[in-house]
């Protein structure tokens, strides 16, 4: 299934370059500054960028996150870890 994924991937997306994640959280300035904290981390001096948009009733946050990657795998790692962010109800 992985396989699967990896190559589905690749076939959608160029490498190196920008995989998109988004990620949904409650509205909070403070998931907000954990979010570009983590990102600043596990990027390693890669680029990356977050944009947010608000839910109608203000109580949830879409941050669509673009991380410059080298292939499938580190795409596919950032999502991972992302997901795993405290705060974070779910990522597509």
């Amino acid at each position: 299934v992985e396989d699967d994924l990896l190559r589905a991937i690749t076939e959608k997306h160029e490498f190196p370059g920008y995989f998109p994640v988004v990620v949904i959280a409650k509205s909070d300035l403070a998931f907000t500054a954990r979010l570009h904290a983590a990102l600043e981390y596990v990027q390693e001096g890669a680029a990356f960028d977050v944009t947010e948009r608000a839910s109608s009733r203000n109580n949830y946050v879409s941050y669509t996150v673009q991380v410059h990657v080298a292939n499938a795998e580190m795409a596919l790692e950032r999502k991972a870890f992302l997901s795993a962010l405290d705060g974070v109800i779910l990522t597509l």
